[in-house]
């Protein structure tokens, strides 16, 4: 045979089996994160251990056209928040979450839905979609999941880790919770003004004097309450901390392959194409 045909026959015969391979599923991957991963547990983490008047914002269930605008707000005090989202929303919002990693935040998971996991009826299958979206954003591989005391149980836990998920670190929640204090979204629920809704914030941050604490990013009075509060909590002393500055939450982070204080286009794993 001719040389020249023999190398056409093999070039043809190289195409045909990728495509097969293709049409299989069986694709080039991007990075392998850690799949044998153990950040997940039962009990919550928080920031208990923070210093004196120290204090971490968390913001929940976005994003939305909200979370652009309290990133900016933040970045401006130098100021950097964790923003845990829900996948069903981020997959529409990729610009925001892009935005708000270029502004210095983290991006974190609430799963899907923002429910507890352990109330899913797949909570693999829920995990896997958000991280699918949101992984793309965990720059130094900071994985970070939220949910309330309880949000995982035994049978959960087992399941996420089979599945490679302990990669994430959680579940993580505020400190708040005060007889009195209303979270932002009541507030709002409540027809209560900014000005109410945010003095209750500093009473309840001052009482605690340090730890996480929760906001929503999908109302604008969200953003006004966060303009008033934090001149508010400077002026008293208090300073702000992003949860991979947490002690206890960056030791967790660094033995779980993460890298804490890192920086837009730092190492980034995910397993999708």
């Amino acid at each position: 045979m001719r040389p020249d045909l023999w190398q056409s026959g093999l070039t043809l015969l190289s195409g045909a089996l990728l495509l097969s391979v293709s049409s299989c599923g069986v694709v080039e991957k991007s990075p392998t994160c850690n799949l044998k991963g153990n950040g997940l547990r039962l009990a919550p983490y928080s920031g208990e251990n923070l210093g004196d008047k120290q204090i971490s914002l968390a913001f929940l269930k976005g994003p939305s056209h909200v979370s652009e605008e309290i990133g900016h707000y933040l970045e401006e005090h130098e100021i950097h928040a964790t923003f845990f989202v829900e996948g069903r929303k981020a997959e529409e919002e990729e610009e925001v979450l892009e935005k708000l990693v270029e502004q210095g935040h983290r991006i974190g998971s609430g799963g899907f839905s923002f429910t507890a996991l352990k109330d899913s009826e797949e909570p693999v299958v829920e995990m896997k979609t958000a991280d699918e979206i949101i992984s793309h954003f965990a720059y130094g591989n900071q994985f970070w999941y939220y949910g309330e005391p309880g949000s995982i149980d035994e049978d959960t836990l087992t399941q996420l880790n089979r599945a490679g998920l302990g990669k994430y670190i959680g579940p993580i929640h505020a400190n708040t919770g005060g007889e009195h204090f209303v979270v932002d979204e009541e507030c709002w629920r409540l027809g209560m003004s900014v000005s109410e809704c945010t003095h209750g914030y500093f009473e309840e941050i001052v009482h605690l004097g340090h730890g996480i604490v929760p906001f929503h990013d999908e109302d604008p009075r969200t953003l006004e309450l966060i303009e008033e509060l934090v001149p508010e909590l400077t002026a008293y002393g208090f300073t702000f901390v992003r949860l991979d500055q947490i002690p206890d939450l960056r030791l967790a982070l660094t033995a779980n392959g993460g890298t804490p204080d890192a920086v837009k286009g730092a190492e980034v794993c995910h397993d999708y194409e």
